[in-house]
């Protein structure tokens, strides 16, 4: 009886291990740099380095159609890309693009510190083939490092920005207080349907956290009610919460079940006499 519901939350525990471990918070070898190949990481290096020591003729033979037909504004384009050597680097985002019909790419951002500032890299190169091609190259100067610009901070901010925050964590406690209760409940059909749906939070609202900004969306859905992702390596933070329909619902029908179990379980009432 209670077969399907141990699969189905052994499944879920090893979604939110994966999902976890991939995150900025994730497991020591897990994240960005587990993802890219080393083949990628050595050519976005490689190209970076030849950026930093200016070797455009170098570096021309290696540019993907998109700047092959111009190598000559390449050197005006990062004429003030810093020369000075990193004293260390670190890979703080990777994301790989897929077109239909067309090349893949992929996208490495790098963090890497200079003497009195860092340098944020993000570099775009052809993926598949037996060299990557460069697609693009974009950089940045910033006074602190990447971890810290990119952490989450609450101060100043406004009364409805903790509201939002504290549904964004307990949510996800919430409904998997409920799954608990699923998982020791005796249902009469289809139990393990409710596994799934109890485990969804529909219709979304994101919050973005730089600017304030809220959006609903009514036909989407998040896994266990809350969600925390950047768009980009230097996009805002948004959060989102989704509706716990699935487990409000479960815990009213559970109390009908119990209710009418109860009545089936009590005795009849006595014959009556003339």
């Amino acid at each position: 009886m209670y077969k399907g519901r141990a699969v189905f939350l052994g499944l879920l525990g090893i979604f939110l291990l994966a999902a976890v471990g991939l995150s900025p918070w994730g497991f020591p070898g897990w994240g960005p740099a587990a993802l890219a190949s080393r083949k990628q990481q050595d050519t976005a290096l490689r190209y970076l380095e030849l950026v930093r020591t200016r070797r455009w003729s170098a570096l021309i033979p290696h540019l993907g159609d998109n700047l092959a037909g111009r190598p000559e504004a390449l050197p005006r384009a990062l004429s003030g890309y810093p020369g000075e050597a990193p004293r260390r680097r670190r890979l703080v985002f990777y994301r790989s693009h897929h077109r239909f019909g067309g090349p893949a790419y992929a996208t490495l951002v790098y963090d890497q510190e200079l003497a009195d500032r860092w340098l944020l890299t993000k570099v775009s190169i052809t993926a598949g083939e037996e060299e990557g091609k460069l697609v693009g190259l974009r950089y940045g100067t910033f006074a602190r490092p990447y971890a810290e610009r990119i952490a989450l901070h609450p101060a100043g901010k406004g009364f409805g920005f903790y509201v939002f925050l504290g549904l964004v964590l307990t949510m996800p406690l919430f409904i998997l207080g409920v799954l608990w209760v699923w998982a020791r409940t005796p249902v009469p059909r289809r139990a393990w349907l409710w596994g799934p749906f109890i485990a969804l939070g529909l219709v979304r609202l994101k919050l973005n956290w730089s600017t304030g900004a809220l959006a609903i969306q009514p036909l989407a859905f998040n896994i266990l009610g809350s969600g925390l992702f950047r768009p980009s390596a230097t996009g805002p933070w948004i959060l989102q919460v989704a509706l716990p329909v699935g487990a409000v619902l479960f815990l009213w029908r559970r109390r009908r079940w119990r209710r009418e179990e109860a009545e089936d379980a009590a005795p009849g009432e006595p014959a009556g006499t003339d």
